[in-house]
């Protein structure tokens, strides 16, 4: 008998005929407990011949091979919740990524239509994602609630975390293209927070309201732009000390 189970793994038991209660069984208040069979240590553990079709909560679906203990074809399909932001690779029109309120970036193949990355996940709602600029090959994810990461797609882990805004939800990322050095932030607490990969902070942008989104100039390595809940757009002079917006 096989169990499928929301964490995406699989049971798989051996069922055992149940006699008659004798002086072998114990009962209880709720069930009756059988001794386990006489099985050789082989039989205890080993899989009979067979495959095992299974459903995933994405709309994936995969057969499994029990004998050989793994998987003859595993389909996976796309996020379980809403996609808040996609983004084309810089340099490769055909990678894309998506970021989704079920707590994963991927990063699809469009030509084959199939996810070939997934983040570690468990990240609360991604609000907005920003690839890095020319062949790093990582992607920076704002969240609801564990602020901003980095994540190397190539090694398949988170390698930074920014939390400056606290336990406010960051509604968007940019990764300065032209200037890879530094990550801008926009979040509820109205800030726009400017710092360098490593987390070094270089400004930090007070806004009379919450900050829905930031884009750097594509002509001027040091102006960026941000949009507030008050309706307005102010650009700002990074290579200055001001925090007042031009």
């Amino acid at each position: 008998v096989a169990f499928g189970h929301i964490d995406g793994s699989i049971s798989i038991f051996q069922p055992v005929s149940v006699q008659s209660p004798n002086k072998n069984h114990y009962i209880s208040s709720t069930s009756e407990a059988v001794p386990p069979p006489n099985l050789t240590q082989n039989q205890a553990f080993s899989l009979p011949p067979g495959h095992v079709v299974c459903c995933f909560l994405d709309g994936g679906v995969g057969l499994y091979d029990m004998g050989a203990k793994k998987w003859d074809f595993l389909r996976e399909l796309g996020h379980v919740e809403t996609i808040f932001d996609c983004k084309f690779k810089p340099d490769d029109p055909n990678v894309l990524a998506t970021a989704s309120f079920d707590g994963t970036i991927k990063v699809w193949d469009i030509n084959t239509l199939t996810a070939v990355y997934t983040s570690p996940g468990n990240e609360g709602v991604i609000f907005a994602l920003s690839w890095a600029p020319g062949d790093l090959n990582c992607i920076a994810g704002a969240t609801s609630r564990n602020g901003a990461f980095i994540w190397d797609i190539q090694k398949g882990k988170i390698i930074q975390r920014f939390n400056e805004h606290g336990k406010n939800g960051i509604f968007y990322i940019a990764w300065s293209h032209k200037d890879s050095k530094r990550i801008a932030t926009c979040s509820g607490d109205g800030f726009c927070i400017i710092r360098t990969v490593d987390g070094k902070l270089l400004h930090k942008y007070k806004h009379p309201a919450a900050v829905f989104g930031c884009d750097w100039s594509q002509n001027n390595k040091d102006m960026i732009a941000t949009g507030c809940e008050d309706k307005n757009i102010r650009v700002f002079y990074v290579a200055t000390s001001s925090n007042q917006p031009l």
